[in-house]
């Protein structure tokens, strides 16, 4: 069918994907595995950084202060 196109929605066209996102230093080892195996792919983690309010993203568990990780 000559002349017709795809359209996008119109929220796609006003808010493209985010090419960037900042993480934190308790999340980035998330972001790395994840990325590395395929199992996230980096659109998803730049989106869930883009719904919070200052754009970074962060771990879904929180670090408990003091507390001493296990060696390997």
């Amino acid at each position: 069918m000559r002349g017709v196109r795809a359209l996008r929605p119109q929220s796609r066209r006003d808010n493209p994907a985010p090419r960037e996102f900042r993480t934190t230093p308790a999340a980035a080892h998330d972001v790395h595995a994840n990325l590395s195996v395929g199992n996230v792919d980096f659109r998803k983690f730049a989106h869930q950084a883009a719904r919070t309010p200052d754009g970074v993203l962060r771990p879904r568990w929180t670090p408990v202060p003091g507390q001493k990780l296990l060696p390997m």
